[in-house]
């Protein structure tokens, strides 16, 4: 029998008037059914190089990885007594150590303790001082800004205990049993990470003794507790059934492994992979050495069969017999598996190794082939690879995305009758189906307010649905398709009721499979708490992920923006959340690192010794036409400034990252935007754009708005100059221009470097040099380019100099189309990758740019300039311009 089925979903997102959408995938093999087609029957090891300085040999310590890095706390090196209280961190792919400077409530030193992580925060719990007290303090410890913060002790949450066990799901973090101040302990907790307090689980009951050491995991919705030490070495097994709130003692068989505790364990889909442990504690207790062993074992939770594992016993990767290590679920190369480091040998050393085991699936040949063609397409789009032995028939999971959730994935849109779900996210989704990027099996459930059928969302979104120009073969017969998996559902945003209607629809549809949620908000602001507390009340995945994209505005000033992300975060983790900049997914942004920190021409001039001024273009050649009361609210500063402007600047001057990891890139990010001067008003001209006539042609005012009021002071254009406090641009003027009605549509990077000092040809050309030094644009739109104006001598046979390109067309380079940015930045959120999108950090640092220019705007009620629609706007720019020794040219009229 073949493996069954598992349903991908992925909720969507809506503009004022505009739907939800959710979409829904199915993945055809890594769930695997509850036969014995699909089994889990070798891995293999690899021992880790180390550089750098690390923690050195310890044991009864914790691990736990964020990403591609490994943090590693506490433990003993003699035994029962503490080493540091030093978080050290541990980077998978340079292989090197490295000892964090952390700040805040800094726990003490401590053995047996646990670590867990849910998204990028880090979570520590329990142990044993160097007095030999059990404790019971939680910390989380921030991987973004090393901070910890201690959030609970004393009276509250669980008793003191230390050889605990603990595990997470996306929300909570589990504590079970341990060793506690008046013995072995056998009792459930949870701590609800979105509303911050301690949850106490029901007793198990006599068949489940105390014990310390056992393997705690999430699977199928139950709480797994394997084996332990409770008087003696355990080999039973008990699971807690969250939605029946029940305790049950499961029978197992198969190639059972001995009893033993302090093994390394972990969960990867339906199995629980045991490795290692103490199988004969030492008649010395935890002074002496016990009886180790170097198996590894795999128990299917389904059928409930126990599978010794082929791993390379004998090899020289193999770790060996040990137990009480740190360990820790985790990712390496694409790689799901076990990590393990340290622990204790059978003579009683603490060990200071690493290793990572990868777990391998084999197959029936009949099903193999079967998946194999129902999932190739699936597996390709979502950056899986599948390797094939003649011999043994299996193949391993591997995945790019840096969180490893490669499951199913639906997709739900919030907003779905307004415009950007008909224009932009329908047609991406489209896009991304047609070129294979999406499961095999998906749906999409459109969610508004506007009352709509099924077939009434299907006919008003294909009107917008286009195949890729070099391939319109089969454009039709994709377009239907995809239409029969697109779905629509009317409701009220602040409705539980009409959000458990939705879905019910959804559990329809996925039938009992597993699914992951993606739900893309483009709603007004008003109602963006209320929708989200809705859908993580009534419409979360109970067995996957559920994530939610959310459009702009994230509020109108630092106090309102750090507003919205304390009531989000209410229901939703930080690493749930994707705050949306379709900026970011052009394709010139996307390239933007790449032409800084892979070409050595550009790095060693990107500072102020040879830069002169930079300016950010932002320019388009239509007014609000029919946003006005959108934009009445909000003016260009806050539309385009604050967010797409300022996240551009940050890609380009920001310091060369430590990696490309996502957390790593934002770090310096954030880092760069915290440096920036709060923008002062003498530094600002803002404008609005006034009526024009051309013959018989005449272009509205911004004020001929049936939403907008004669006496609106809301500026349509806007030119800001900001400096940089560090070292790589201090003194250089960087400007912000952004407009609506002006005579072209661009969007563009312009640099200007210094003149050249000394220069021979001022006086024998007779040509200003000062005016027509080097420059360097990054054209964003329209028809994306990077160039280089350069002077060079005209041909013959005088001294005259001109000003010429040194062009990158992008359509004569590449001449293929190019994907949209929403393309890009869906498949990123469906596969977990945050680069793209801004962190709450990021977002408030931002905010601290503007919010005082924009405060100072509304209470001296200044009048902005008015400029003729389709001119280049205010003459104001002009003057603002030459005070900081820029030209005209630089804004970009002249191209």
């Amino acid at each position: 029998m073949c493996p069954s089925y598992i349903t991908y979903q992925v909720p969507g997102i809506e503009k004022p008037n505009s739907p939800v959408i959710p979409l829904q995938f199915t993945d055809h093999f890594l769930k695997g059914s509850s036969s014995s087609a699909m089994a889990l029957r070798q891995g293999k090891w690899i021992k880790l190089d180390q550089g750098g300085t690390g923690p050195g040999a310890r044991s009864s310590h914790a691990i736990t990885q964020v990403g591609q890095k490994a943090y590693a706390f506490g433990g003993e090196f003699q035994p029962r007594v503490p080493v540091d209280n030093k978080m050290h961190l541990f980077d998978l792919k340079e292989l090197t150590w490295s000892a964090i400077s952390g700040t805040g409530d800094v726990p003490p030193p401590r053995v047996g303790v646990t670590m867990a992580t849910i998204g990028k925060t880090i979570y520590v719990f329990g142990g044993r001082d160097n007095e030999h007290k059990e404790l019971n303090e939680l910390y989380s410890f921030d991987s973004s800004t090393n901070n910890w913060t201690l959030i609970s002790s004393g009276d509250v949450g669980p008793p003191h205990r230390s050889y605990h066990s603990v595990t997470t799901d996306d929300r909570h973090v589990y504590i079970f049993g341990g060793c506690g101040v008046a013995g072995r302990l056998n009792d459930l907790w949870a701590y609800d990470v979105v509303d911050q307090k301690w949850i106490q689980y029901p007793k198990p009951g006599d068949n489940l003794r105390g014990r310390g050491g056992p393997g705690l995991l999430v699977a199928q919705g139950k709480i797994w507790v394997v084996y332990g030490f409770a008087g003696e070495e355990a080999d039973d097994v008990h699971t807690y059934d969250l939605a029946l709130k029940e305790w049950t003692q499961v029978e197992t068989s198969g190639e059972k492994p001995t009893a033993r505790s302090v093994f390394s364990t972990v969960a990867i889909g339906k199995y629980i992979v045991v490795y290692g442990g103490e199988v004969d504690p030492s008649d010395l207790g935890h002074m002496g050495a016990g009886k180790f062993t170097a198996q590894a074992y795999a128990l299917d939770t389904e059928t409930l069969l126990w599978k010794q594992l082929d791993d390379g016993l004998n090899s020289s990767h193999h770790p060996g017999p040990r137990g009480w290590c740190a360990f820790t679920g985790g990712e390496r190369d694409g790689r799901v598996g076990l990590l393990v480091y340290g622990g204790n040998s059978p003579s009683n050393d603490r060990l200071d190794d690493i290793f990572f085991f990868t777990p391998h699936f084999e197959t029936d040949e009949n099903c193999f082939k079967h998946e194999a063609l129902q999932t190739k397409r699936f597996l390709s789009s979502w950056g899986f690879q599948k390797t094939s032995s003649v011999q043994h028939k299996h193949f391993e999971i591997r995945a790019s995305a840096s969180n490893v959730q490669p499951l199913n994935a639906a997709s739900l849109q919030a907003g779905a009758s307004g415009d950007l779900a008909r224009k932009k996210i329908f047609p991406a989704l489209f896009a991304l189906f047609y070129d294979d990027h999406l499961p095999q099996n998906f749906t999409i459930y459109g969610y508004a307010r506007s009352v709509m059928t099924d077939i009434e969302l299907r006919n008003v979104i294909s009107r917008t649905l286009t195949c890729r120009i070099d391939k319109r073969e089969n454009c039709e017969e994709k377009i239907n398709h995809f239409l029969k998996r697109c779905f629509y559902h009317s409701g009220q945003y602040s409705s539980e009721e009409h959000f458990l209607e939705l879905d019910s629809k959804l559990r329809e549809k996925e039938a009992g499979r597993q699914s992951n949620r993606l739900f893309y908000l483009a709603i007004p602001l008003d109602v963006f708490v209320d929708a989200t507390r809705c859908a993580k009340h009534r419409a979360s995945s109970e067995n996957g992920w559920t994530r939610v994209i959310v459009e702009k505005p994230f509020g109108r000033d630092t106090e309102s923006s750090r507003e919205l992300t304390r009531t989000l975060k209410q229901y939703l983790t930080e690493d749930q959340i994707f705050r949306i900049d379709h900026q970011l997914g052009e394709e010139l942004v996307e390239n933007l690192l790449v032409l800084r920190f892979s070409n050595l021409v550009f790095e060693p001039l990107w500072s102020r010794n040879y830069i002169r001024s930079v300016q950010l273009i932002f320019s388009e050649d239509f007014g609000v036409e029919g946003r006005g009361r959108y934009f009445e609210n909000y003016g260009i500063i806050r539309d385009i400034m604050q967010n797409h402007l300022l996240q551009i600047l940050s890609l380009f001057a920001m310091d060369t990252p430590v990696s490309l990891d996502a957390e790593d890139l934002r770090n310096e990010k954030v880092k760069f935007l915290r440096s920036i001067k709060p923008v002062e008003l003498k530094d600002v001209v803002v404008g609005q754009y006034k009526r024009h006539c051309e013959g018989n042609v005449c272009y509205p005012a911004y004020t001929d708005d049936p939403s907008v009021s004669n006496d609106s002071l809301t500026p349509t254009f806007a030119a800001a100059t900001m400096f940089i406090n560090n070292s790589r641009w201090d003194g250089v003027p960087i400007m912000l221009i952004a407009g609506k009605a002006l005579q072209s549509k661009r969007a563009e990077i312009r640099v200007q470097f210094r003149h050249v000092p000394g220069n021979l040809y001022n006086r024998n050309s007779g040509t200003d040099l000062d005016k027509a030094t080097n420059e360097l644009v990054f054209r964003i739109q329209p028809e994306e380019a990077v160039y280089v104006k350069v002077n060079n001598k005209v041909p013959g046979l005088g001294m005259r100099l001109d000003r010429s390109d040194l062009n990158l067309l992008y359509k004569s380079r590449y001449p293929r189309e190019f994907p949209d940015a929403y393309e890009r930045l869906l498949l990123d959120a469906m596969k977990g990758e945050r680069q793209s999108f801004i962190r709450s950090d990021e977002l408030e640092a931002a905010w601290a740019v503007f919010t005082p220019l924009l405060k100072e705007l509304e209470e001296k009620k200044v009048v902005p300039e008015l400029y003729s629609y389709g001119s280049s706007g205010p003459v104001g720019v002009h003057y603002l311009a030459a005070e900081h020794n820029v030209t005209l040219g630089d804004f970009g009229y002249e191209d």
